[in-house]
């Protein structure tokens, strides 16, 4: 049919790449060198001709975003609003079917987190091995799920869990941007410190700073005595740019970041009925029974 739009994937070496938006893209070396890896650059155009797909892509703009390891990225995108919006999930972490208490540390959680997120905000959660940090962290993330634009959690047990989870995490954003070409380079490469590098350059994104980061288990922090060298800085997994929200989860009393929220053992007699009744599904424990107490 004439009047069907034609797809075609065309390669464009550097030298054939139109200026676009910002400025013209050739004279940033850190971009060229970026790209320079790659030798070429794949982009898919809609139109019924290679004029009409040049048009198309001086449609496109660019955001670029430097970030510590020197590259500059370049993430390209239509000329409308940017949306770094991302669908809340759990896969992958660890919940209970019911939580029950913690209304006060849930709410010191909240009133910590408040803002935008323009300036960030870090948030350690601390306690003793198996008090429930972990689940207070993730019923946070379900009652504020509509508050941030994404949320991410994080298995920061050592280096390696860390570093998965940042893939698990480009996995999901490219499943929902794929248009992303860095996204998809980095899932499709497989390596992982670039991808970790990837992700964090789009959480640095000027305009994307409503995000939430949820390391969990962050149990042997790189302290300055700390001789492990299993041991690392959590903070060399922060995004470059000073915003969005991060919450921590951790058993290390040395780890000093942003607000510390303790975790303690529960002294409220209704919240402990509450667990009980929880766990054992019967109600209305804390009626016709007498509940003893040892001091």
């Amino acid at each position: 049919m004439r009047n069907r739009l034609l797809y075609q994937q065309t390669t464009l070496t550097w030298s054939s790449l139109p200026p676009v938006g910002m400025g013209d893209m050739k004279r940033c070396p850190d971009i060229y060198s970026y790209w320079l890896k790659r030798r070429q650059i794949q982009l898919v155009h809609v139109g019924r001709s290679r004029t009409g797909s040049e048009r198309v892509w001086n449609q496109f703009w660019c955001n670029v975003v430097e970030i510590r390891s020197g590259i500059t990225a370049v993430a390209a995108q239509t000329n409308v609003e940017e949306d770094f919006t991302v669908s809340f999930s759990l896969a992958g972490v660890p919940e209970t079917e019911h939580f029950v208490g913690r209304k006060k540390e849930l709410i010191k959680i909240k009133d910590t987190f408040q803002g935008d997120g323009s300036q960030r905000t870090v948030v350690l959660l601390h306690g003793l091995g198996g008090i429930g940090k972990t689940q207070l962290a993730v019923t946070f993330m379900k009652e504020h799920k509509n508050t941030y634009s994404a949320i991410f959690w994080l298995n920061g047990k050592n280096k390696d869990t860390l570093k998965q989870s940042f893939a698990v995490i480009a996995k999901h954003l490219h499943d929902e941007y794929p248009s992303l070409a860095l996204l998809r380079t980095a899932v499709e490469s497989q390596d992982i410190d670039q991808t970790v590098i990837v992700v964090k350059q789009w959480l640095s994104a000027k305009r994307n700073h409503q995000w939430m980061l949820v390391f969990d288990n962050i149990d042997n922090p790189k302290l300055p005595n700390t001789k492990d060298p299993q041991a690392y800085d959590i903070r060399s997994y922060f995004p470059g740019t000073h915003h969005g929200s991060i919450l921590i989860t951790t058993r290390s009393s040395g780890l000093r970041i942003g607000k510390v929220v303790p975790v303690q053992k529960l002294f409220d007699d209704q919240e402990s009925i509450a667990i009980l009744a929880s766990t054992s599904r019967r109600v209305n424990l804390d009626q016709g029974i007498y509940i003893l107490v040892l001091a």
